[in-house]
């Protein structure tokens, strides 16, 4: 059977440095995939230069371990979004509006990260440093684990 939890980690600080743990439930077996957002607000005089350039920015870097093992199965560079990811426009004038809908969506969808890793303990380590260096972020990291039970 499976199983999704969300784990969120607030962070108040620019390049803050966070250690956490992430409790399982006790009958997993293994995480089969994952997925990490951090979408941190952007001051005004920031916005327009942002949605001028179509690339991801660095939000910070993310490392999960398990303890008994000793060995990191994920570590990654988190990114923000793209400011028009998933954006919905609404359709004023349809030319061949079949299904009589209104609205439509630009973008691509999220999809998870595919790993394979057997879980023997209830407990996950992480380690996160914040790599904004603009403005007094707060925000929050979420981690999204999907499990086998």
């Amino acid at each position: 059977m499976k199983k999704q939890i969300v784990h969120i980690v607030n962070i108040k600080r620019n390049g803050e440095k966070t250690q956490f743990q992430i409790k399982l439930p006790l009958d997993t077996k293994k995480i089969t995939a994952l997925k990490i957002t951090a979408i941190p607000q952007v001051r005004k005089y920031l916005r327009k230069v942002e949605e001028q350039l179509p690339i991801e920015s660095e939000v910070g870097w993310l490392w999960l371990r398990i303890p008994e093992q000793r060995d990191v199965f994920y570590a990654d560079s988190v990114k923000r979004v793209l400011p028009l990811h998933n954006l919905t426009i609404s359709n004023h004038s349809p030319i061949d509006d079949f299904a009589k809908g209104t609205f439509w969506t630009q973008g691509t969808k999220e999809e998870f990260f595919s790993i394979n890793v057997a879980v023997k303990t209830n407990i996950i380590e992480g380690y996160y440093i914040d790599r904004i260096t603009t403005g007094n972020e707060n925000y929050k990291l979420r981690i999204y684990l999907t499990l086998e039970v």
